[in-house]
């Protein structure tokens, strides 16, 4: 009796044992399905989602797709294996739904032993089509304008300042349209502004909103950078190269863009003439104070090249137009990232197209300053991706599990 109720117990403990043995290596199976699965499913987003910066990629540095996204017209689909390892892949497609906008799906995939696991992302990409807009500012500081012992005609556009206007020392400022400060318009006893227009500012208000400076784009690798159209023409300089050129070659006539790594500094007895944008990485100077030569002008000519491409004077520093500069003519933008000074007695300075800088400073006793507005030669020197922006933005995101 002993021994069968011994017997019965081993028994029910066998099964007990057995059950819970089951049950453990159940949940074990189950824990590691599901780990694995896991696994399976975040690699395949993010496979998916490499699909999608490929895709982007494509539109932005493939022609043909670039083309056909920006037309409208682009359906097409291309795939890729091996991703992160042999184990992943994604299928991509891309389908135009209007000019430079297009549905983006891509479906990534990962093994994981028999089974494979599939994730969907899918968004929608676009490019703003004519960005750029109508500059209207003949002449634009982010900080200051100030005019001080001088005449200047403004013609066409409007005066913006981030900070302060400031006419004093019997100055006479003639602007055709409107005078626009963040801060103060600030008129000093025996100067005069004469606005064509309206004038804003904080004691004339309303003030205007923020306008921001706009940018050029000097130096990057895209081929419409001043750089890259520069060392298209072979006309990229060393400052020393430069400066060469002008104490050997003076009078020097060059054409489209020459681009200066350094300092351009035109000095006494020298002249130069750009049919195109004369750039440079630091300062441009012209006619300032040296003690050679002791004696003479220097001149500089800006033309709008026959192509009607970009014109003017840009520097990543200052733009200074000294004492011994002579009858300056511009056909083009004048940009400086730093400040813009016209500090001169006895010659004449004509400007076509339009002044941004962070400070614009004019000191022109006795001659008259002309600048007048022209959109297209600002727009030309500003924007060098005519009608499309360079970017390619994500308007919207999806994962489908």
């Amino acid at each position: 009796m002993k021994r069968g109720f011994a017997l019965i117990t081993v028994l029910v403990l066998t099964t007990i044992l057995l059950i819970f043995g089951t049950f453990f290596i159940n949940f074990v199976i189950t824990d590691l399905k599901i780990s694995s699965s896991l696994k399976g499913g975040t690699q395949a987003l993010y496979v998916a989602q490499a699909g999608i910066e490929e895709a982007i990629w494509q539109v932005k540095n493939n022609q043909t797709y670039k083309t056909e996204f920006e037309q409208g017209t682009i359906d097409r689909s291309f795939g890729r294996n091996n991703i992160f390892d042999k184990e992943s892949s994604y299928e991509v497609s891309i389908k135009a739904i209007d000019k430079a906008k297009a549905d983006v799906t891509s479906r990534g995939f990962y093994q994981v032993g028999t089974s494979r696991a599939s994730r969907i992302v899918k968004v929608v990409i676009l490019k703003a089509l004519n960005p750029n807009p109508v500059w209207d500012k003949t002449a634009y500081g982010s900080e200051d304008l100030e005019f001080f012992a001088s005449k200047v005609n403004f013609n066409g556009g409007n005066l913006y300042a981030g900070d302060d206007v400031v006419v004093w020392g019997l100055s006479t400022v003639n602007v055709e349209k409107d005078v626009l400060a963040k801060d103060q318009i600030d008129v000093h006893q025996g100067s005069q502004l004469n606005v064509g227009g309206i004038k804003s500012s904080q004691n004339y208000p309303p003030p205007p909103g923020q306008i921001e400076m706009p940018q050029v784009d000097f130096d990057s690798d895209n081929p419409n950078s001043y750089l890259k159209r520069a060392e298209a023409l072979g006309q990229v300089y060393t400052e020393q190269q430069f400066k060469n050129m002008l104490k050997n070659q003076s009078p020097l006539t060059l054409n489209g863009v020459v681009y200066v790594q350094g300092d351009i500094d035109i000095k006494k007895q020298q002249s130069l003439t750009v049919n195109g944008a004369l750039v440079a990485d630091g300062n441009i100077s012209v006619g300032e104070t040296s003690l050679s030569p002791p004696t003479g002008n220097a001149y500089l000519t800006i033309n709008k090249p026959s192509d009607n491409s970009s014109s003017g004077i840009l520097a990543k520093g200052k733009i200074k137009i000294g004492v011994h500069a002579s009858d300056i003519n511009i056909t083009g933008l004048v940009y400086a990232m730093n400040e813009i000074s016209f500090h001169n007695f006895t010659s004449s300075l004509n400007i076509t197209g339009g002044l941004i800088a962070q400070e614009v400073n004019i000191l022109n006793i006795w001659q008259t300053v002309n600048i007048t507005y022209d959109g297209d030669r600002i727009d030309k020197a500003l924007y060098q991706e005519a009608s499309y922006s360079p970017t390619v933005e994500v308007k919207y995101w999806e994962e489908e599990y």
